[in-house]
């Protein structure tokens, strides 16, 4: 024994030894250097200054004898020097000393310039479109990504390289760098991002107000910014009626900025050409749409806008307007409506106190525009103009509605189908217990809900609605459910005393509540079975009296529960007949067939069993009792029966085979007591060659020849 723990003790002293000395060979290790191809570079390692060890290289595991094929050489000190970088000069390389052999390790990798891709291009998308501008760097040593833009807002960098631009707007608009950047060298990529949008309109007039004065000059000017470039027209709106008139001049101005386009259009005219009142708008269209923008002016003495016009809904297909009565005499009005982008419908002229109009058979969950305009003599206000969409019609009746709760134990999987033919915003699922209510929204394009969450063991109806802007649909009927984790049991058990059984009885488990016990007693000679009214579980013990004294029953303890139904098998058997005192038992009453508390079988039920099973019975007797009554009458009215025939005249049969045939009553007297009564025989039929034989009479042995009998 301690002859092995000195050899444990002098390895342990080597290996210590070893490692106390390895960290000491060396006073500078190599270590892991990036160098720039063409450039000089070194691995440092140096031994201690005390130790006299030669230092010796190794490249990619094996030892170096020349060293021109990484283009480098050793100094003095022990460490590898690389006159000038190239590919070939990469690899893992290692210092080491043979006394002891100690090792340590470094590399050489040439760094590689920084590269993006894809090189510099245009990109073009939609306002309010989301996009990336993808690049892919690559270097060694990893890169560093910068972007820099005119509007770096709402735009993020991902994956460390590419660029996030959401809900892009004219403003992201512009040119976008990314540089990459290591020990290398440098990168820069340029994109020019273009988004195309609707115009934007600006406007201006030469008059301080929207009132021009008689015999005046009017000038509207429009500026409009774009991408791509718009064309510029103008309209003018008098009395209703939409006329196109010509610019003046208009130049497309895109020298300031290559990513939009802005486009400058006037138009001019006199008080003259406004007609009382009228609407000078600018329209411009470019490939995303057309923008539009009006200026109203009034000429000197033209009755002012209606104010106040607003709009009531009514229902989907009627919505009502009004506005403030003008305080002006001789002031009429006119009102017309369209679909947005439709033509206007006739004009309907109101008296000044008129302020009010009701509009039918309209579209419902339709965009509508709606104006108003006060005229006097023949001149006409700039019109109040609203728009207003109608209401849409109330979603009809959610179809296959199912509870399900077979899928996830505790957890009510609610399914149904949308209503055909309607729009439903979304759907509120009513949840309702005995105590409360609560409501669950579902977004209308969804036709389905989990339901978890809920109290163990309690009963939960389920409804659903749609609805949408028109208003809440018809809820469906409520549907039931229990949500249960836990089923219980019934353990019952009986004691007979005399006719009287008492039963007791415990449920496994009192989370699951029950609604009630019920006893359905089988008397097992008659197959009879007797069912009692539900009495409160919570009791645990109920007897039934009045039962058949020495009769086996079975009685099946039943709890009807939220969850499940536990059921328990008793099979009893009464004692004798003994006086019952107890007040609180279930009557047994043979006599009405059932239990006195109970929903019993009826007398007329009995009676009805009792005829299914004997009717079988008695048609068979009846049967049986036809079938032997033909037999017999066939049997005794057969022309057959005979004496059997004499051979000759006088031979003497047995006196048996003369009797065969015939009952006990055909016979007057007793052979053996000598009596002459005369023994009868039915007559002879058999028929001969020689005719009918002779009937013959026997007394006393005697055969005698008797008149021959004709036939019938």
């Amino acid at each position: 024994m301690e002859y092995h723990r000195v050899l444990l003790f002098l390895l342990w002293l080597c290996l210590y030894q070893r490692a106390s000395t390895q960290g000491d060979v060396f006073s500078v290790t190599p270590g892991n250097v990036i160098a720039k191809l063409g450039l000089p570079a070194r691995l440092d390692c140096k031994l201690r200054a005390d130790d006299g060890g030669i230092v010796e290289w190794t490249r990619n595991g094996n030892q170096m004898i020349s060293f021109s094929i990484c283009n480098c050489q050793t100094l003095l000190n022990g460490s590898l020097y690389f006159n000038s970088t190239a590919p070939n000069s990469e690899g893992n390389y290692s210092c080491f000393v043979n006394r002891p052999f100690t090792i340590v390790h470094g590399s050489i990798t040439i760094a590689v310039n920084p590269s993006i891709t894809p090189s510099s291009s245009d990109i073009i998308h939609d306002q309010n479109s989301t996009f990336t501008i993808d690049v892919n760097v690559s270097g060694i040593p990893q890169p560093e990504v910068t972007w820099s833009s005119n509007s770096l807002a709402g735009i993020t960098m991902i994956n460390n390289s590419s660029l996030l631009i959401a809900n892009a707007q004219y403003s992201n608009a512009g040119r976008y760098s990314v540089q990459a950047i290591n020990c290398a060298n440098t990168d820069e990529q340029h994109y020019n991002v273009f988004i195309r949008f609707l115009p934007i309109i600006t406007m201006a007039r030469s008059t301080f107000n929207d009132t021009v004065a008689v015999g005046s000059n009017v000038t509207v000017t429009c500026s409009v910014v774009s991408y791509p470039a718009s064309i510029v027209r103008w309209e003018r709106q008098t009395s209703g009626e939409l006329k196109q008139v010509n610019a003046s001049d208009q130049l497309n101005d895109d020298t300031t900025s290559v990513f939009r386009v802005n486009t400058t259009s006037r138009i001019a005219f006199t008080s003259s050409e406004i007609n009382g009142a009228s609407e000078y708008c600018c329209v411009a269209t470019n490939e995303i749409g057309t923008a539009v923008q009006c200026l109203g002016f009034t000429e000197d003495g033209a009755p002012s806008i209606p104010s106040g016009f607003n709009y009531t809904r009514r229902t989907p297909s009627s919505l009502t307007v009004k506005w403030n009565p003008l305080v002006l005499s001789g002031i009429t009005y006119e009102f017309q409506y369209r679909v947005v982008g439709g033509s206007w419908s006739t004009k309907i002229s109101l008296r000044s106190d008129q302020t009010m109009y009701t509009l039918d058979n309209l579209q419902p969950d339709t965009v509508y525009e709606l104006r108003v305009t006060s005229v006097k003599s023949s001149l006409s206000s700039l019109p109040a103009v609203i728009t207003v969409r109608t209401l849409i019609s109330v979603p009809g009746d959610v179809l296959s509605f199912v509870v399900d709760s077979t899928l996830n134990l505790g957890t009510f999987h609610l399914t149904w189908q949308a209503p055909q033919d309607s729009v439903v915003d979304h759907y509120i699922v009513f949840i309702r217990s005995m105590n409360n209510e609560t409501t669950r929204r579902v977004d209308g394009m969804k036709t389905l809900l989990d339901v978890e969450g809920l109290s163990e063991n309690v009963e939960y109806m389920f409804a659903v609605q749609a609805v949408n802007d028109g208003g809440p649909g018809n809820i469906t009927s409520f549907k039931s459910g229990v949500f249960c984790l836990t089923v219980s049991t019934i353990e019952a058990r009986s004691v007979s005393r005399g006719t009287t059984v008492d039963i007791y009885w415990e449920l496994s488990n009192s989370v699951n509540s029950s609604r009630g016990i019920m006893f359905v007693v089988t008397e097992i000679s008659t197959k009879i079975k007797f069912s009692s009214k539900l009495i409160q579980a919570s009791n645990r013990h109920r007897c039934i009296s009045n039962l058949k004294p020495n009769t086996r029953y079975g009685i099946r303890v039943v709890a009807i529960l939220n969850c499940n139904n536990a059921t328990d098998e008793l099979d009893i058997r009464t004692q004798s007949a003994t006086a019952d005192s107890s007040n609180d038992c279930i009557v047994f009453n043979s006599t009405l067939g059932g239990i006195g508390e109970g929903e019993s079988t009826s007398s007329l039920e009995v009676w009805v069993i009792v005829l299914i099973v004997l009717i079988p019975i008695l048609a068979v007797v009846v049967m049986l009792s036809i079938g032997i009554y033909c037999a017999c009458k066939k049997r005794y009215s057969s022309k057959d029966l005979e004496l059997p025939s004499v051979a000759s005249a006088g031979s003497q049969a047995p006196l048996g085979d003369h009797m065969r045939h015939h009952s006990a009553s055909s016979y007057t007297g007793s052979l053996m007591s000598g009596t002459t009564t005369p023994i009868r025989s039915p007559p002879s039929y058999h028929s001969r060659s020689a005719g009918y034989r002779p009937a013959l009479n026997t007394y006393n042995g005697r055969i005698e020849e008797q008149p021959s009998v004709t036939p019938i």
